[in-house]
């Protein structure tokens, strides 16, 4: 009787006497979760150098909090101003230009678009829409430069949208500096927070591209097929090569990240309730070093095919394989031409990068050693062999006298 006094006298005092303050408190909090993403396995060649692994990078991102307007606007400009002050860029899609005023459309029909889908007339002036934007947003501040830079964000706020569990993205891969003068100055930025991620990163350049391939966006399909397996859209996935083949091997898990906030964007507290765990690494039979000499030679022989070819010739693509002819193992494989893996690192290629890949005679996306489809030549001699021993029609006991002519028989 006495403990069911005393709860009822504690209940009496959480909801009754302190109840107000409680609710107050709890109205004025607001939670949500950050994805922790899982570092992405290794991929090693056969003496243990790192052909493909990650690197931490930070990220800005914002969500949406009960400031004011003019609040929301220097914070903003303050965020900006602190990014390039340590070199970091911003993500900009504002597409309007200053000193001078110019539209920045790659043609004509995407603005004619653009200007229809915001309600303007063909024939106002890129500084008339500027400060259209500006009146939009209701910003007080009178330099070019600095209504500028609250557009591009605000822009980006109407055009994708965010909320107090959607974030978004202000800038990517920041610098080191930069991320602990926003951890350690949260309050000065309400609703900002940094966030740690992982990018693939490949020591040797673009070495042995063809056999890593390379980790992008994940596609809608990939997603159908793999969303219950732990993924989302926002995950990257392995496009091609090892990085694809692999996919289910160096692929981690994500973890959570409980983080409460006070109403005007100010981080108070952060829970990690689920722990990311790292993918597995993957050993390849490839020796590094072999490889970069296969990759040398080729392109060698492609450019300069005189040094190879006494006869002349004018080869614009080639591969090469070396082999352990005891194991069967694959010590190097290269093809010419090839691509930079490093174009998707952070799960888009650009699009004047991709179209050079696309456009390419020399179809440097296609690893010729496994996806090429040429005359067999005289490796063939081995299979039509192998088929006239097991037929009987010879033995291994009889001669062939190879006088280079095939005689027509009549």
């Amino acid at each position: 009787m006495l403990l069911g006094i005393v709860l009822l006298l504690q209940l009496f005092n959480l909801q009754i006497i302190n109840g107000s303050t409680y609710r107050e408190t709890s109205n004025n909090r607001l939670s949500r979760e950050s994805t922790l993403y899982a570092a992405r396995g290794s991929v090693y060649d056969r003496n243990g150098n790192i052909l493909a692994t990650t690197q931490m990078t930070f990220s800005l991102e914002m969500y949406k909090t009960k400031i004011e307007n003019d609040i929301l606007n220097e914070t903003i400009l303050q965020v900006i101003n602190t990014l390039e002050s340590n070199g970091d860029s911003y993500i900009d899609t504002f597409p309007i230009k200053i000193n001078p005023f110019e539209f920045d459309f790659s043609s004509e029909e995407r603005k004619n678009t653009w200007l229809e889908k915001y309600g303007f007339e063909k024939t106002e002036s890129p500084e008339e829409i500027f400060y259209k934007f500006k009146d939009k947003y209701d910003i007080q501040k009178e330099d070019i430069g600095d209504i500028r830079k609250i557009i591009t964000v605000r822009y980006r706020i109407s055009s994708e949208g965010y909320g107090v569990a959607k974030s978004l993205t202000i800038s990517n891969n920041i610098s080191r500096t930069s991320a602990l003068i926003f951890d350690e100055q949260n309050e000065k930025y309400p609703g900002i927070d940094v966030v740690t991620n992982s990018i693939r990163s490949y020591p040797y350049g673009k070495l042995a591209s063809h056999l890593l391939g390379y980790v992008g966006s994940i596609s809608s399909s990939q997603y159908e097929e793999n969303k219950n397996s732990g993924y989302t859209m926002n995950d990257l996935y392995g496009q091609d090569g090892v990085e694809f083949v692999f996919e289910n091997y160096l692929k981690g898990k994500n973890g959570v990240k409980q983080i409460d906030m006070s109403v005007d964007g100010e981080t108070v507290d952060e829970i990690i309730t689920e722990d990311a765990v790292s993918g597995s690494s993957v050993v390849l039979t490839i020796d590094a070093g072999l490889q970069s000499v296969a990759e040398k030679s080729l392109e060698t022989a492609v450019t300069n095919p005189k040094a190879f070819i006494k006869n002349g010739g004018n080869p614009t693509a080639g591969a090469i394989v070396a082999m352990n002819a005891k194991t069967g193992e694959v010590l190097a494989m290269a093809s010419y031409p090839s691509y930079d893996q490093g174009s998707w690192v952070g799960g888009k290629i650009d699009a004047d990068t991709w179209n050079s890949y696309n456009t390419n005679t020399g179809r440097p996306l296609i690893n010729r050693a496994i996806a090429g489809t040429y005359a067999p030549g005289s490796t063939f001699k081995m299979v039509t062999a192998v088929t006239a021993l097991q037929t009987g029609n010879v033995t291994t006991k009889e001669k062939v006298n190879d006088t280079g002519v095939y005689p027509r028989r009549t």
